[in-house]
């Protein structure tokens, strides 16, 4: 919630009054209660956001003096919407600018402003939601992209994945009902990007950390995946591809023969295949889809004739009752 703030003398505080002198204020300046409690400011047009209590005069001279001698860096960014927070005015002022139109947040460092990780970004914008009235759309396209890649890797390979199946499909159901209303009503942006931001910080968060794993920590690829299933089948006495032997479906009948058992495939289970609709694929459909696609037209195995198991999932392809031949 935001509202106009009134200029206090702190130097004599009395609690009847302290508050509610109201005519020495900036007009400008604006006071947000964010959704997780905390209280921030800012003047210039929204282009200038604290978390000091600007209340007090000398406090408030401070931050102006540092967003003044500092504006000259939004010209380095080259945003049209460029924001400045201003930090810690009393002890080592901190600056850290943002553009949500180029979705990033910036730090000054060696004399050049450098943009900082992803996951920088998406933990401003979940702070410092309440001022805003719009979300460019290109961020609500990122933030649909990443959901639907969480509901991909959490079945192909389980890397940087912070939610469970119930959290992803919770997390858009959340998404969908904040967009709606906020499109009726934009007093309810700000908890759309609050929402998103917090979605999206975990989301980076995991992945920045999977990229610092070790080596050997690494999964599989679809692509070394495919090769070595080629190679087990090129490697049996008949030469002869029994693909029908590791398809992995739904049932996962005979999955403890399969010699691709201990593969990074032994992961997947039935109760990890989402069942949630657009904008989430078959995941499990794709992955296994682009091995067995990658086997016939890269190294051009014939495909063998065998009784096809649909996915559960696709609802529109019709079961096949006949027996495969022989």
């Amino acid at each position: 919630m935001a509202s106009s703030i009134s200029e206090t003398d702190h130097s004599q505080p009395t609690p009847k009054t302290r508050l509610t002198q109201l005519s020495r204020w900036p007009d400008d300046w604006k006071e947000f209660t964010s959704f997780n409690g905390s209280v921030y400011y800012t003047s210039d047009d929204a282009k200038l956001l604290t978390t000091e209590d600007v209340r007090d005069p000398r406090i408030r001279k401070l931050v102006l003096g540092v967003y003044d001698t500092q504006r000259e860096w939004f010209e380095d960014i080259d945003a049209d919407d460029p924001e400045m927070q201003v930090l810690n005015v009393c002890i080592a002022p901190t600056v850290l600018l943002a553009s949500w139109s180029l979705g990033e947040t910036y730090e000054y460092s060696t004399d050049d402003l450098q943009p900082e990780r992803r996951a920088a970004f998406w933990d401003y914008s979940w702070e410092f939601p309440m001022h805003r009235r719009y979300l460019p759309e290109h961020l609500e396209a990122e933030f649909t992209a990443a959901l639907t890649s969480v509901a991909n890797d959490r079945v192909c390979d389980e890397m940087g994945v912070p939610f469970d199946e119930a959290q992803t499909r919770r997390t858009w159901q959340v998404y969908q009902n904040l967009k709606a209303f906020s499109m009726q009503d934009s007093t309810m942006v700000p908890a759309l990007i609050y929402h998103i931001g917090r979605v999206m910080f975990s989301i980076a968060s995991a992945r920045d950390k999977t990229r610092g794993a070790a080596v050997d920590q690494t999964s599989e690829s679809l692509d070394d995946l495919g090769a070595r299933l080629l190679s087990l089948c090129l490697d049996t006495q008949t030469r002869e591809m029994d693909i029908a032997r590791f398809e992995v479906t739904a049932s996962f009948g005979d999955w403890e023969k399969s010699p691709i058992r201990k593969s990074s495939f032994s992961r997947i289970n039935s109760s990890m295949i989402p069942s949630i609709s657009s904008p989430f694929m078959s995941s499990t459909n794709v992955c296994l889809k682009s091995v067995r696609e990658r086997l016939v037209s890269d190294y051009s195995i014939q495909k063998p004739r065998f009784q096809e198991k649909p996915h559960p999932l696709e609802n529109s392809v019709e079961r096949s009752n006949q027996e495969p031949s022989r």
